[in-house]
């Protein structure tokens, strides 16, 4: 595996096999990632309230495209997936200041 394990498959967890390639391909960009439960969200398609996650920190120097956030949090592998691939390069003045301590 050229990836580092997450703290989810730490604790016995499987990924989909969408999330496991997608943190392969893009390992570079992931800082950490888990599964997070106790949660309150709405899934966006099918409206059902969802009690878990995958919670997802960007590098510094990487945030989303939808936002420009370093945290991710979906209840859909794909989801999350998504917004790791498309991912963008950030030098914003924190990510700047993380980088270089």
């Amino acid at each position: 595996m050229n990836r580092p394990t997450t703290e989810h498959e730490a604790k016995g967890g499987i990924l989909p096999k969408i999330l496991n390639d997608t943190l392969a391909k893009y390992h570079q960009r992931i800082e950490r990632s888990q599964r997070r439960g106790g949660l309150l969200l709405v899934d966006r398609d099918t409206g059902f309230w969802c009690g878990s996650a995958w919670d997802v920190l960007l590098a510094a120097g990487w945030r989303t495209n939808d936002g420009g956030h370093r945290q991710i949090i979906e209840p859909r592998a794909t989801d999350a997936s998504d917004l790791i691939r498309n991912a963008e390069p950030c030098d914003c003045d924190d990510c700047n200041r993380e980088k270089s301590s």
